[in-house]
Protein backbone atom coordinates (compact mmCIF):
# COMPACT_ATOMS: atom_id res chain seq x y z
CA UNK A 1 0.00 0.00 0.00
CA UNK A 2 2.89 2.62 0.69
CA UNK A 3 3.77 1.59 -2.52
CA UNK A 4 0.88 2.23 -4.51
CA UNK A 5 0.72 5.81 -2.45
CA UNK A 6 3.91 6.64 -3.74
CA UNK A 7 2.94 6.08 -7.23
CA UNK A 8 0.23 7.55 -6.92
CA UNK A 9 1.86 10.90 -5.49
CA UNK A 10 4.33 10.36 -8.37
CA UNK A 11 1.77 10.40 -11.25
CA UNK A 12 -0.27 13.22 -9.28
CA UNK A 13 -0.21 16.46 -11.95
CA UNK A 14 0.83 18.82 -9.22
CA UNK A 15 3.78 16.99 -7.73
CA UNK A 16 7.22 16.09 -8.66
CA UNK A 17 8.27 13.35 -6.64
CA UNK A 18 11.99 13.41 -7.13
CA UNK A 19 13.80 12.45 -3.69
CA UNK A 20 13.34 9.56 -1.51
CA UNK A 21 14.56 9.26 2.04
CA UNK A 22 15.90 6.79 3.88
CA UNK A 23 14.52 8.47 7.65
CA UNK A 24 12.14 11.21 8.99
CA UNK A 25 15.14 12.92 9.81
CA UNK A 26 16.75 12.71 6.53
CA UNK A 27 13.40 14.03 4.61
CA UNK A 28 12.92 16.90 7.32
CA UNK A 29 16.89 17.91 6.74
CA UNK A 30 16.33 18.01 2.73
CA UNK A 31 13.11 20.44 3.85
CA UNK A 32 15.01 22.37 5.74
CA UNK A 33 18.33 22.16 3.33
CA UNK A 34 15.27 23.73 0.86
CA UNK A 35 16.28 20.34 -1.75
CA UNK A 36 12.88 19.42 -1.82
CA UNK A 37 9.83 21.29 -0.83
CA UNK A 38 7.64 18.54 1.31
CA UNK A 39 7.25 14.77 1.60
CA UNK A 40 4.95 12.35 3.24
CA UNK A 41 6.03 10.03 6.28
CA UNK A 42 4.57 6.32 5.76
CA UNK A 43 5.13 4.64 8.80
CA UNK A 44 6.14 1.28 9.29
CA UNK A 45 3.48 -1.69 9.09
CA UNK A 46 0.51 0.93 7.38
CA UNK A 47 -0.97 -1.54 4.98
CA UNK A 48 -1.19 -4.39 7.46
CA UNK A 49 -2.66 -1.40 9.86
CA UNK A 50 -5.18 -0.49 7.50
CA UNK A 51 -6.25 -4.02 6.81
CA UNK A 52 -6.85 -4.32 10.77
CA UNK A 53 -8.30 -1.13 10.91
CA UNK A 54 -5.96 0.36 13.00
CA UNK A 55 -6.39 3.61 11.83
CA UNK A 56 -2.47 4.74 10.46
CA UNK A 57 -1.00 8.12 10.11
CA UNK A 58 0.80 9.54 7.31
CA UNK A 59 2.51 12.57 8.02
CA UNK A 60 3.40 15.19 5.23
CA UNK A 61 5.75 17.40 5.66
CA UNK A 62 5.85 20.65 4.12
CA UNK A 63 8.31 23.83 3.91
CA UNK A 64 6.22 26.28 5.19
CA UNK A 65 8.50 29.35 3.61
CA UNK A 66 6.23 29.90 0.47
CA UNK A 67 2.28 30.14 0.97
CA UNK A 68 1.59 28.85 -2.44
CA UNK A 69 3.84 25.88 -2.65
CA UNK A 70 3.07 25.08 0.71
CA UNK A 71 -1.21 25.25 -0.52
CA UNK A 72 -0.42 23.43 -3.77
CA UNK A 73 1.73 20.33 -2.01
CA UNK A 74 -0.97 19.61 1.02
CA UNK A 75 -4.06 20.18 -1.61
CA UNK A 76 -2.10 17.29 -4.04
CA UNK A 77 -1.32 15.29 -1.29
CA UNK A 78 -4.60 15.51 0.48
CA UNK A 79 -6.14 14.18 -2.41
CA UNK A 80 -4.36 11.40 -3.42
CA UNK A 81 -4.01 9.84 0.46
CA UNK A 82 -7.93 10.49 0.60
CA UNK A 83 -8.92 8.87 -2.35
CA UNK A 84 -6.49 5.71 -1.55
CA UNK A 85 -7.93 6.07 1.85
CA UNK A 86 -11.33 5.86 0.62
CA UNK A 87 -10.62 2.83 -1.20
CA UNK A 88 -8.79 1.08 1.59
CA UNK A 89 -11.86 1.40 3.41
CA UNK A 90 -13.88 0.11 0.83
CA UNK A 91 -12.00 -2.70 0.41
CA UNK A 92 -12.08 -3.38 4.46
CA UNK A 93 -15.76 -3.28 4.33
CA UNK A 94 -16.30 -5.39 1.94
CA UNK A 95 -13.41 -8.14 3.39
CA UNK A 96 -15.90 -8.00 6.06
CA UNK A 97 -18.97 -8.84 3.97
CA UNK A 98 -20.57 -5.73 3.52
CA UNK A 99 -22.08 -5.35 -0.21
CA UNK A 100 -19.84 -3.70 -2.81
CA UNK A 101 -22.89 -0.88 -3.38
CA UNK A 102 -23.04 -0.44 0.24
CA UNK A 103 -19.41 -0.51 1.10
CA UNK A 104 -19.39 2.77 -1.18
CA UNK A 105 -21.94 4.93 -0.16
CA UNK A 106 -21.31 4.57 3.69
CA UNK A 107 -17.17 5.75 2.35
CA UNK A 108 -18.31 7.75 -0.38
CA UNK A 109 -21.34 9.35 0.80
CA UNK A 110 -20.23 12.56 -0.87
CA UNK A 111 -17.39 13.87 -3.59
CA UNK A 112 -15.70 17.10 -4.44
CA UNK A 113 -13.85 17.97 -7.67
CA UNK A 114 -11.21 20.60 -7.74
CA UNK A 115 -10.75 23.39 -10.71
CA UNK A 116 -7.78 25.23 -10.55
CA UNK A 117 -8.06 29.07 -11.62
CA UNK A 118 -4.41 30.39 -11.75
CA UNK A 119 -1.41 29.35 -14.13
CA UNK A 120 0.66 26.68 -12.54
CA UNK A 121 3.30 27.45 -14.76
CA UNK A 122 3.34 31.52 -14.28
CA UNK A 123 4.91 33.28 -10.75
CA UNK A 124 3.98 36.28 -9.06
CA UNK A 125 6.32 38.24 -11.28
CA UNK A 126 3.36 37.96 -13.42
CA UNK A 127 1.24 40.10 -10.91
CA UNK A 128 4.56 42.30 -9.78
CA UNK A 129 5.84 43.62 -12.82
CA UNK A 130 3.31 46.80 -12.87
CA UNK A 131 5.21 47.46 -9.66
CA UNK A 132 8.90 46.17 -11.22
CA UNK A 133 9.04 48.01 -14.54
CA UNK A 134 8.63 51.41 -12.96
CA UNK A 135 11.05 50.72 -9.93
CA UNK A 136 13.53 49.37 -12.21
CA UNK A 137 13.03 52.26 -15.10
CA UNK A 138 13.65 54.58 -12.24
CA UNK A 139 16.41 52.53 -10.70
CA UNK A 140 18.06 52.60 -14.41
CA UNK A 141 17.37 56.16 -15.10
CA UNK A 142 18.59 58.26 -12.17
CA UNK A 143 21.82 56.71 -11.89
CA UNK A 144 22.60 56.56 -15.72
CA UNK A 145 20.47 59.29 -17.22
CA UNK A 146 19.69 62.06 -14.59
CA UNK A 147 22.86 62.16 -12.22
CA UNK A 148 25.35 62.82 -15.54
CA UNK A 149 22.99 65.49 -16.61
CA UNK A 150 22.95 66.58 -13.26
CA UNK A 151 26.32 67.03 -13.00
CA UNK A 152 26.87 68.36 -16.76
CA UNK A 153 24.92 71.22 -15.68
CA UNK A 154 26.04 71.53 -12.49
CA UNK A 155 27.34 75.67 -13.14
CA UNK A 156 24.18 76.58 -14.71
CA UNK A 157 21.84 75.83 -11.86
CA UNK A 158 24.29 76.97 -9.39
CA UNK A 159 23.49 80.56 -11.31
CA UNK A 160 20.00 80.58 -11.23
CA UNK A 161 16.84 80.78 -9.05
CA UNK A 162 15.16 77.49 -9.40
CA UNK A 163 11.73 79.21 -9.43
CA UNK A 164 12.56 81.82 -11.49
CA UNK A 165 11.41 81.47 -15.22
CA UNK A 166 14.99 80.79 -16.24
CA UNK A 167 14.99 77.95 -13.73
CA UNK A 168 11.82 76.28 -14.68
CA UNK A 169 12.89 75.79 -18.36
CA UNK A 170 16.08 74.78 -17.51
CA UNK A 171 14.41 72.06 -15.11
CA UNK A 172 11.70 70.92 -17.77
CA UNK A 173 14.36 71.26 -20.18
CA UNK A 174 16.37 68.52 -18.39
Amino acid sequence: MSRTVVQQLKISPGLNVNYYADSDTELEKAIKDRRVNGGIIIPKHFEKDVSSAKSPSALILIDGTSLPKEASILGYASQVLGTINAGAQISVLQANGMVPYQSKQSVLNFSYAERILYEPQSSYLRYLIYTLVPLVNQGFFVPVLLVPALMKKKEKFANIKIRSKEGVKAVLVL
